[in-house]
């Protein structure tokens, strides 16, 4: 089974009745991966698998298989039901999230268009948006981890751009998340790879963290990345087996 980088969803029902127009919308955009040290960056087609949360999948470490990033959805549109429940479901889903260490988040507030215009016709005073309650409360300094999404069954130019703009937001934010963890994976493989000469070093266990950095590169595409980590580990392996035959270190 081919291995793809893993986002995860609440709220299934819901997600499940949008998910093939995120999907294609995903799988439209191109977004570039930034390497450090000063390599070359990456354009990578984005192909990613979205899974309802589990606590299985956030005790997940592996680069492979951990999920990346997260997304709440909602199409609440009564002010009473957010403030009975829907509220306490994001906060109850951000400390789960908090609690694994996962920053990367976004909830996303589904708007059907011709529900908000009838809402307002009968209202004398303005009230405030489900929308704007929920960044008030969960992201007021960080007010791109919301996103509206209008109408998406219907086909429409307002419908259009906010899937435009949720699939830009979801690929760009994803690419981020996965660069910082495999950039903090790759100063773990060279920090390892430097204590080559200790005795208490294992090749073993270094073969298989530089590894897992290797599936990830292939995962993403990137095979150039892929074959340099195994042209390395099989540079290691032979001057390995040479002190092994020698005496000396890396043993």
């Amino acid at each position: 089974m081919e291995n793809k980088p893993t986002i995860t969803c609440s709220d299934e029902k819901l997600f499940l009745s949008l998910s093939t127009r995120l999907s294609e919308t995903l799988s439209n955009l191109k977004v570039e991966w930034k390497r450090t040290y000063g390599r070359m960056s990456h354009e990578l087609d984005l192909n990613l698998k979205i899974q309802p949360l589990t606590n299985d999948l956030l005790e997940r470490n592996d680069l492979v298989t951990r999920p990346y990033f997260h997304i709440f959805w909602t199409d609440c549109s009564d002010v009473d039901q957010y403030r009975s429940s829907v509220r306490n479901e994001i906060a109850s889903w951000i400390n789960l999230l908090t609690r694994h260490k996962s920053s990367g988040w976004m909830i996303v507030v589904v708007m059907s268009d011709v529900l908000s215009r009838l809402t307002k016709a009968k209202l004398q005073l303005p009230r405030t948006s489900i929308a704007d309650k929920v960044k008030a409360e969960f992201c007021p300094k960080n007010p791109e981890r919301l996103q509206i999404l209008f109408d998406p069954t219907r086909e429409s130019t307002k419908s259009t751009e906010s899937w435009s703009s949720l699939g830009s937001k979801v690929a760009t934010t994803t690419v981020r998340c996965m660069e910082a963890i495999v950039s903090k994976y790759e100063d773990k493989v060279r920090s390892e790879r430097e204590r080559r000469n200790e005795k208490t070093w294992d090749f073993c266990n270094y073969f298989i963290l530089q590894e897992e950095l290797a599936f990830m590169y292939e995962m993403l595409g990137m095979c150039a990345s892929a074959l340099v980590q195994y042209d390395e580990l099989d540079a290691m392996f032979t001057q390995y087996v040479l002190n092994a035959n020698a005496g000396g270190g890396y043993c």
